[in-house]
């Protein structure tokens, strides 16, 4: 539902999350999206009036043309900070709805939420989500993203229920499952972390996208070969970002042969995606080879289809800061920040490097 410009997450691949941080659950919403195909849905009484916040008023393509140019100077708001104006801008979207709700509405009512959220509104962010739950009972991003609230309140209890609600919602979606993992983890419930992941690996089913995630799984639990055995058999069966993982796998047990055999022919592959080069620089930057993950990062950005365009860019930054080329880093991250002026990490490195 929301797009990667979204302040609201998408689960990611291998992302550093600091202790006590729920960012993880206020990024880009790209794959925990709800396919609903365009259909539309009847809001009355209480989700009318509390979740979507529509007035029921009649909307024209003038009117949708409208709702769509406050929606993108919400998010514009968003971005720089400033919630209310944000939250006011939403609304104004939400009140062009005329009572249907469809994707824009709900995901309208996602971008509110956040801003709410950001503003310091944590109670009515949560009561947004309350509604979404109970108007469709297949949704579980409202689940988890109400439980990364709940989890960065230390309300453990209740972000368990959403969490386990979340993945009996979207069972078979490992991103999540590896998303409450990280989260719970990054907090300190180790123990309640590694819950989800062991629910994860008894996820049914053996074909590519089974293995692969399976290996990210044992990666993770640090059990390598349970891992290197799942990943082979994803390349046995066409998934070439598998040999990402592989090489992984060996950079970690210091099989630099094995580690350059996968990494090559992954490059040679047809299916190189952002992610998989995203992960291959961050494996270089580990390294401290940071011209070879500045190629990476750069050839990441240059994928007809980049997914996850703005790690790539502070990657890119990060990786430039490090080979000493210093002022094309802060030409970089100039029109970094003019695209996502609300990140605060970036404007502090803007800082140092205008020093």
């Amino acid at each position: 539902m929301c797009t990667e410009n979204s302040d609201f997450v998408m689960i990611g691949k291998g992302k550093r999350r600091e202790a006590g941080d729920c960012r993880y659950a206020f990024k880009d919403r790209v794959r925990m999206k709800e396919k609903r195909n365009g259909k539309k849905y009847r809001c009355t009484g209480y989700l009318c009036m509390a979740a979507v916040c529509v007035v029921l008023s009649g909307c024209t393509a003038n009117g949708k043309e409208q709702q769509e140019e406050y929606k993108q100077q919400g998010i514009v708001a968003m971005a720089s900070g400033e919630y209310e104006q944000a939250l006011e801008l939403f609304q104004q979207a939400l009140d062009l709805s005329g009572g249907s709700v469809g994707t824009q509405e709900i995901d309208i009512c996602y971008y509110k939420a956040a801003a709410l959220y950001r503003a310091g509104r944590a109670q009515e962010a949560v009561e947004v989500y309350d509604a979404l739950t109970q108007y469709d009972d297949k949704n579980a991003d409202a689940c988890f993203l109400r439980g990364s609230i709940y989890a960065g309140q230390r309300d453990l209890e209740r972000a368990l229920e959403d969490y386990r609600q979340a993945v009996e919602r979207d069972d078979e979606n490992y991103d999540l499952y590896i998303g409450i993992y990280e989260n719970l983890n990054a907090l300190g419930y180790q123990e309640e972390a590694a819950e989800f992941l062991n629910m994860a690996l008894e996820i049914e089913g053996d074909s590519a996208y089974n293995c692969l995630n399976r290996g990210r799984i044992y990666i993770i639990l640090g059990q390598y070969d349970a891992a290197e055995k799942a990943l082979l058999k994803a390349v046995d069966k066409k998934e070439d970002e598998a040999r990402v993982y592989l090489a992984q796998i060996y950079t970690l047990q210091q099989d630099t042969d094995s580690a350059k055999e996968m990494v090559d022919a992954y490059l040679n592959s047809r299916n190189i995606s952002s992610e998989g080069l995203t992960l291959l620089g961050n494996m270089a930057m580990d390294a401290q080879n940071y011209s070879q993950a500045l190629e990476y990062y750069q050839q990441g950005l240059a994928c007809a289809e980049v997914t996850n365009s703005q790690e790539l860019r502070k990657n890119e930054i990060a990786a430039m800061e490090r080979c000493g080329q210093l002022e094309e880093a802060q030409a970089k991250l100039a029109e970094y920040l003019q695209d996502y002026p609300g990140d605060q990490v970036a404007l502090q490195e803007q800082q140092f490097l205008t020093r």
